[in-house]
């Protein structure tokens, strides 16, 4: 009989390489990985409007491979309730064995990991102490409270000063990431720090610098959020929503407006 078998665990706690191993023994096993199915779609690694795409994908090629007796091994992180019910469901409708295997390390390892220059993609610290916090509140304590002095190293010319004279870490290409991620949901800056772990006032610095990478990311996630609510408000005006349909016209109006001050 068929197996799914859910992995669970933190960012680079080993889900892929365990994965990947079994796989390899087993010539009757498949790997079903969301991060797979994100680098095949081209493009950058995170983008919030094709997650949706990424999920559907995933559960479609789960259900084939069970549906033809291969054991399937989910490589995700696989830690809330309603992601474990999700699959479950997918096993039970499949009539298949649901097995579940957690994969743990602990915080700094995790840290160090991430920052190897092999990973296809880097989670960032401050994503990997989230999730920490929120799954593992107690483990995460005990590792900071053993290892107190064990931070990511940050060179001298990755740091600023802010008006009060204390120093600031300069967002590195993950938490860039992030704030794009972050920004397309519509956070506020404030949260974004806090997610971080940077101060809000020297974040807001960096953001006054319309040259700066951390504006031009805050903004790429904002307009990336801009396409998704237009795009719905579009199909509502064609479906003859009163409200909608002045709207478009309104966005109408001042794109033609900025279109002629372009030319005159």
């Amino acid at each position: 009989m068929a197996k799914l078998i859910v992995l669970q665990g933190p960012p680079a706690s080993g889900k892929s390489t365990w994965a990947r191993s079994f796989a390899l023994d087993d010539k009757g096993t498949v790997i079903v990985s969301r991060d797979a199915i994100r680098h095949s779609l081209g493009g950058e690694y995170w983008q919030t409007v094709r997650e949706g795409l990424v999920s559907q994908i995933e559960d479609a090629m789960m259900r084939l491979c069970l549906g033809n007796k291969y054991d399937v091994i989910n490589d995700g992180m696989n830690l809330s309730p309603a992601r474990l019910k999700h699959l479950k469901a997918i096993a039970d409708e499949a009539d298949v064995i649901f097995e579940t295997k957690e994969l743990y390390c602990d915080f700094w390892t995790a840290v160090d990991r991430d920052n190897n220059a092999d990973r296809l993609h880097h989670v960032g610290e401050s994503e990997i102490r989230r999730i920490y916090q929120r799954y593992w509140p107690e483990k995460l304590a005990a590792e900071l409270a053993e290892h107190p002095t064990a931070p990511v190293v940050i060179d001298a010319d990755r740091l600023m000063t802010l008006p009060d004279g204390k120093t600031m870490r300069i967002p590195n290409a993950s938490d860039l990431g992030h704030i794009k991620k972050m920004a397309s949901l519509r956070f506020s800056i404030g949260e974004i720090a806090r997610m971080l772990g940077l101060p809000v006032d020297g974040l807001r610095m960096l953001m006054n610098d319309k040259e700066s990478d951390v504006w031009k990311m805050y903004d790429a996630g904002r307009l990336e959020s801009n396409v998704v609510i237009r795009e719905k408000v579009r199909k509502a005006a064609e479906s003859g929503d009163l409200d909608c349909i002045k709207i478009l016209k309104g966005w109408e109006r001042k794109q033609e407006a900025e279109e002629l001050g372009c030319y005159m």
